[in-house]
């Protein structure tokens, strides 16, 4: 965690990659998640958490599913 991000930015932690907004260094709003496989995790976030609608889609861009998190709970 890096509280000085704040506005938009990337992150890269141990292959994972977020490009999107921070807010007090935590993931904020809009953002883009790619896991070390490759594939792309597209949301919203809140304090850091998944937070709303997210598409999921393969190193391909095919997608692989869509669902809905709360505050980093998946729900379906």
């Amino acid at each position: 965690l890096n509280d000085t991000m704040h506005g938009s930015g990337t992150l890269n932690a141990a292959g994972i990659i977020y490009t999107g907004g921070f807010v007090d260094g935590c993931e904020e709003g809009s953002g883009v998640v790619i896991d070390e496989d490759g594939v792309r995790h597209e949301g919203t976030f809140k304090k850091g958490l998944r937070d709303g609608k997210f598409i999921i889609k393969d190193v391909d861009g095919k997608l692989i599913r869509e669902c809905e998190y709360v505050l980093g709970e998946l729900k379906n």
